[in-house]
């Protein structure tokens, strides 16, 4: 009951932060998917937005700086689709130009499926 109260604000966060309704159930649907997946997510005061990987336990960082509100949405799908994304990067590798292109790329290909 408190997890289902939980999630329900966070959506309503969310919703409230792109101030726009007919991107209400596509954000609802991206929520609890993330929430399936025991994915957490939360606005952050930043200029970019990123993905955690903390032992294998996901979290989303969303920037709430944005002209834009639509993009809080792509942020969202993008940032999953790092979660999804099989291939990790080792941490020795972080700086390889070549891989992190690639990992962008698989990211936003995993966000449009």
């Amino acid at each position: 009951m408190q997890q289902m109260l939980k999630l329900e604000l966070k959506i309503k966060e969310f919703q409230d932060a792109v101030q726009n309704d007919k991107y209400d159930s596509v954000i609802e649907k991206l929520l609890r998917k993330i929430d399936v997946l025991k994915i957490g997510i939360s606005f952050w005061q930043r200029e970019f937005s990123k993905a955690d990987d903390t032992n294998g336990i996901y979290y989303l960082w969303i920037k709430s700086k944005t002209e834009n509100k639509k993009e809080i949405i792509f942020d969202i799908m993008h940032e999953l689709g790092h979660c999804l994304d099989p291939i990790k990067i080792p941490l020795d590798d972080r700086y390889n130009e070549e891989l992190r292109k690639g990992r962008e790329v698989r990211a936003w290909r995993i966000a449009d499926q």
